[in-house]
């Protein structure tokens, strides 16, 4: 949870020293939004930027908990095919509850 504008330098400086990394983020919103409120950087758009950018591996990225957006449904069915494209892994919400998180591990 949090801001995750605040992700973005820092990956940039992991690519720098390192090239691109994997990410497992564990929340309930992917933060893959092409705008939020009409901005190319907010909260809700800073992983997006960093696999356009290639500081993230999409292949190597796991999102695990995601319940929706607060942008509505449409919002996040573009979100989820654009992701899935990407080859970015996705796990809902509803397929961790009352389950170990340690398979996804």
């Amino acid at each position: 949870g949090g801001d995750h504008t605040l992700t973005l330098p820092i990956l940039r400086a992991m690519k720098e020293k390192h090239g691109a990394v994997g990410l497992i983020q564990v929340d309930a919103h992917t933060d893959l939004g092409d705008t939020m409120f009409g901005e190319k950087f907010a909260h809700g758009t800073p992983f997006r930027r960093a696999l356009e950018e290639g500081l993230i591996s999409p292949k190597h990225m796991i999102q695990i908990g995601l319940r929706g957006s607060i942008n509505g449904a449409d919002d996040f069915t573009n979100v989820f095919e654009w992701a899935q494209k990407q080859g970015v892994q996705m796990v809902f919400a509803d397929e961790c509850w009352h389950k170990s998180l340690k398979p996804l591990m």
